[in-house]
């Protein structure tokens, strides 16, 4: 590894040096109270009404009323066991679910297993903790002796795996855990009559297939909703098995379903069609809960991506018949309780929905971090409510708890501490009280297991983009942030924002692109990935690309959509700081206002209502001060974006002459910058070639102008969205009193002339009588005439309006150019 200079005295140190800081007594308390603090906000969420109390320390006098060693102890990981765990606190208070309920931070080194050496008998010992008390208080703190716990909960599987091998007793075996979690596993986790689950179609048949239409593609681990593409009728046949060979590449063990077109619903308020999906809680053998998630049509359904949550007693509403929310509501419950008594495990979590045919299809079983309890009793109405299906769990909890053995001799017993995985020592390490070692362990330390290694790299980046150091300046970082890119590309996206932008600047952004270019389009549904895009695009100010990606982000996440600029604002902003620098903060404050305005308006209306808005910023702030400047440069950049983008902000950033209106500040300033004739112009974006078509027909003329754009747009590379954007700029901005009905002929007559491509006939028709005809009328005749090769015609009307001031400064160009001898 390249050394790296970390500052005086600092050096990197190993994986070992960091596992052993947790053990601190200090990291402990602290581990401890944010645990209590956490469980006590959650509480006062679910119940406003009854909850007003702050966590407080433990009172060790009266912790006999906390801790009655009589009843079953239940220790819970709440940083990986099911979400709303710290309800279980509150259930154990009835007559009959009374438990000591005790939470544990495990990665602070609060419990250990102790071990008699001579019977090799061994039980779970904690020192510290938090408890809920009846009143809903959280109360935590080091207890006045170590408890023994009857039974732990936790979904990290590091820890199962050290209670297993000491006979420790968890809700959760490793083996069940890792069964669960193998999606390639699923068809035999349920053959029950009321359920079916989606067929598989091997890798060979569905490369070879040519449709690609309703099926599911997704990873086997690590997925979250991450990574999950589902098409629908006339999929892209080659954008869906390139999405596959992704997953393949990196290793995530694709799988292909064909995909449960479920049960239609529509949104009450807007009618418009959700895909939906059930998270149904069970519980040995027994359904407990379920609640419906619910998104936008046509990408996948989950809480962790966009998904929102209904309750099972508001999902009638979302039926167009109430007959057929009944009956599938009962499908629903026959399928979950069937799939419940095939897989008797503590706590499960499976997805089921209900088929275009009304039957259940079961498409995954989630063990341990379900996040249903947490979800259900925020949709529930009342306290009762909230608590009712969490009383079920616990009850069933106690009810497999091994019941107390007496301890018997401990004298000289060997004490073992937990080791939680380094995927949890990494994130705590990161949210906690050890980044300053986080900075500093050495990668080469990391280990090479899934369950470790990325965690470890996620916070190693981390860590560095909190300190804003330059992701790609520094070894260690390219390092850390290539193992993370390479080996874990969908787990990149979900934390690109938060993790990469930190640290994103112009230096780093090329190294980003290969990114984009090799994934940018396999997931253009994910919102991490198009927040990504349009970060890149901002920073380049690529405005025609951050409109794709805004029109993309506002498609699939709507109601996120307006923070999206938000987002992206200070990209926008840092493009202008050389511009910006020396002007005082209300000048430089009506600017941004100015920038965030012009963005809103290109994103929501379009480039025409962006540059009118430029345009009346620049009539009120005059010309040839800096805030014009800057208007200007933010006009010209709207226009071009990143490819001429330094040329402009030298020419603004050195102008210092005097002009007496906009039009001849352009002609002396930007000049050189503006496309004129057809081969400048085919380099253009539609949006630059409007802006360079306005800019010179104002400071060029209108006759010459017209000539060279009506040239480019009778080539064959022109798109007809560009003819008829051009046309109407020419139309509008022809320096000649008209009429509605007068403009729309000429539009006509400009189009006409746009979409041939070939030499138009010779057309020598005598003149219509241009008795009352107005001037705008004659050039339009004189403009058709030119262009059909009817040169007496075309003279005639060129000596008609000769005297007409706006344009007879370009009627010899016009004469020149098509008939000259």
């Amino acid at each position: 590894m390249t050394a790296i200079n970390y500052g005086e005295g600092m050096k990197t140190i190993s994986l070992e040096t960091l596992r052993s800081s947790f053990y601190d007594e200090k990291i402990r308390e602290t581990e401890v109270s944010d645990l209590a603090h956490d469980m006590q906000n959650e509480l006062v969420r679910y119940f406003k009404a009854r909850m007003k109390l702050e966590p407080r320390p433990l009172d060790v006098e009266g912790f006999e009323s906390i801790y009655d060693p009589s009843l079953p102890t239940i220790v819970v990981d709440p940083d990986h066991t099911f979400s709303g765990s710290e309800l279980l606190g509150l259930a154990s208070r009835e007559d009959d679910t009374r438990a000591n309920i005790i939470y544990l931070p495990t990665a602070s080194g609060s419990a250990s297993i102790q071990r008699n050496p001579t019977s090799n008998e061994a039980y779970l010992e904690v020192s510290s903790g938090a408890v809920v008390l009846p009143s809903g208080q959280v109360a935590y703190g080091e207890f006045p002796y170590p408890i023994a716990a009857d039974i732990f909960e936790t979904a990290d599987l590091a820890l199962i795996e050290q209670c297993e091998k000491y006979g420790v007793a968890s809700f959760h075996s490793s083996k069940s855990m890792r069964h669960f979690n193998d999606k390639a596993l699923l068809e035999s986790l349920s053959s029950n009559a009321y359920t079916y689950t989606p067929r598989r179609i091997d890798r060979d048949t569905f490369l070879d297939q040519e449709k690609t239409d309703n099926l599911v593609v997704k990873p086997s681990k690590h997925s979250q909703g991450r990574g999950v593409l589902l098409t629908d009728n006339d999929a892209d046949v080659e954008h869906t098995k390139n999405f596959y060979r992704f997953l393949e590449d990196n290793n995530y063990e694709p799988v292909v379903e064909e995909r449960a077109r479920s049960w239609e619903i529509t949104n009450p308020a807007t009618g418009e069609r959700l895909d939906w999906n059930v998270r149904a809680i069970l519980s040995y053998g027994d359904l407990v809960d379920m609640y419906v998630r619910a998104d936008k049509w046509g990408g996948p359904v989950n809480m962790s991506v966009s998904a929102g949550a209904i309750s099972m007693k508001d999902f009638p509403y979302y039926f167009k018949d109430p007959n057929d929310a009944w009956k599938i509501m009962q499908v629903l419950h026959d399928s979950a309780q069937a799939v419940a008594e095939e897989n008797p495990a503590s706590l499960i979590g499976v997805d089921l929905t209900v088929d275009e045919n009304m039957q259940a299809c079961l498409f995954e079983i989630n063990n341990g971090n379900t996040g249903g309890l947490q979800t259900i009793a925020k949709l529930e109405d009342t306290y009762d409510g909230k608590l009712d299906m969490t009383r079920k769990v616990l009850r069933k909890f106690m009810d497999h708890t091994p019941p107390k053995q007496p301890l018997g001799d401990w004298e000289g017993c060997e004490s073992i501490p937990l080791e939680p995985s380094f995927d949890t020592i990494s994130r705590k390490a990161y949210i906690g009280k050890l980044r300053d070692k986080l900075a500093r362990l050495d990668i080469n330390e990391i280990p090479d297991n899934d369950e470790e290694r990325f965690g470890a790299v996620l916070a190693l980046v981390a860590i560095r983009s909190e300190y804003y150091w330059q992701l790609f300046d520094r070894s260690v970082h390219k390092e850390s942030g290539e193992r993370l890119r390479n080996q874990y590309p969908l787990e990149l996206r979900r934390h690109l924002s938060q993790v990469y932008m930190g640290s994103f600047h112009a230096s780093s952004h090329k190294e980003l692109l290969p990114y984009l270019s090799n994934y940018g389009e396999l997931f253009r549904d994910d919102s991490e990935t198009l927040g990504f895009q349009a970060k890149i695009a901002a920073e380049r100010f690529d405005l025609k690309a951050y409109y794709k990606v805004y029109e993309q982000f506002e498609e699939r996440f709507e109601d996120q959509a307006p923070s999206l600029n938000g987002f992206t604002i200070p990209e926008f902003e840092d493009r202008f700081k050389s511009l910006t620098k020396k002007l005082n903060d209300e000048t430089k404050e009506k600017f941004h206002l100015l920038l965030r305005n012009v963005i809103t308006a290109y994103c929501e209306y379009g480039y025409d209502t962006a540059d009118k808005l430029i345009n009346r910023a620049l009539e009120q702030s005059g010309i040839n001060n800096p805030l014009s400047r800057l208007t200007n440069s933010l006009q010209f950049c709207m226009a071009y974006g990143d490819e001429r983008y330094d040329d402009a902000m030298r020419h603004f950033y050195t102008c210092e002459d005097d002009f007496e209106n906009r039009w001849d500040f352009y002609d002396h300033i930007i000049d050189d910058l503006i496309p004129r004739g057809p081969s400048e112009f085919e380099e253009c974006s539609l949006d630059g070639l409007l802006f360079a078509t306005k800019i010179n027909m104002m400071a060029n003329g209108a006759v010459s102008t017209l000539a060279d754009t009506m040239d480019y747009l009778r080539t064959d590379d022109v798109d007809g969205e560009t003819r008829a954007a051009v046309v109407r700029i020419i139309a509008e901005l022809t320096p000649l009193e008209h009429t509605n009905e007068e403009y729309q002929q000429f539009v006509n007559v400009l189009e006409k002339i746009a979409a041939s491509r070939n030499v138009l006939t010779v057309n020598h028709s005598p003149l219509p009588n241009l008795m009352g005809k107005s001037d705008y009328a004659k050039y339009t005749l004189l403009i058709e005439r030119t262009f059909a090769g009817d040169r007496d015609n075309a003279l005639q009307l060129i000596e008609l309006l000769e005297d007409v001031g706006e344009i007879s400064g370009g009627l010899d160009y016009l004469q020149d150019v098509y008939f000259s001898p």
